[in-house]
């Protein structure tokens, strides 16, 4: 592997580093609202919403108003995306274009060795030097259209790996919310509450 193969591992292994502590800290902080009231019943297989549902449950309404303020104030769009999509769409569409550039000039450096012998040479003219610049430039070709593959696919992990821990975030806010939701509902249903 190259120099900059391991550049791009280690850039990928730190982001992603960043972005599970990023979702732990998340979870740690949205969990902070139930965690002194979880309560420790045999749970059903729905533990998860039944352990939330059952803390919030024990919650004052004002505390419940709190809560749901709380964890409705988590937002998650960013204009990331659309940015690395635009990065992506670039590097992969300048990387295909230089690999057909590459492989245009092969087929016609091949025509030119096939067709060698029918050639007319000319006392000035020397093929040997003009292939050796013509491969030079093949050869930094290749290597540009690697790098600008292989940094594609970089920026390719790093948004897929924000995505996911994107909807990890948002589906853990949802659980949060529809069990204030329907605590809240069943409250607004009962004379009690009111």
């Amino acid at each position: 592997m190259e120099f900059y193969h391991w550049g791009l591992v280690i850039l990928v292994a730190a982001l992603f580093l960043y972005l599970f502590s990023s979702y732990l800290t998340f979870k740690r902080n949205i969990d902070k609202l139930v965690k002194k009231r979880v309560i420790r019943f045999n749970l059903s297989k729905h533990k998860t919403h039944e352990k939330l549902y059952r803390a919030y449950k024990l919650m004052k309404p004002e505390e419940l108003m709190y809560a749901r303020r709380e964890v409705n104030s988590h937002y998650f769009d960013t204009p990331i995306l659309q940015i690395a999509d635009l990065l992506i769409k670039l590097s992969f569409t300048v990387g295909l274009a230089a690999i057909s550039v590459l492989a245009t000039s092969a087929a016609s450096i091949l025509d030119f060795l096939n067709n060698s012998d029918k050639i007319i040479v000319d006392s000035n003219f020397n093929p040997a030097e003009h292939l050796v610049g013509i491969v030079n430039v093949m050869t930094k070709v290749a290597a540009t259209s690697n790098v600008i593959l292989w940094s594609g696919l970089t920026v390719f992990i790093i948004i897929s790996s924000h995505l996911f821990f994107l909807h990890l975030k948002k589906e853990l806010q949802k659980r949060h919310l529809d069990a204030i939701n329907e605590i809240m509902e069943e409250r607004k249903n009962n004379l009690y509450y009111q």
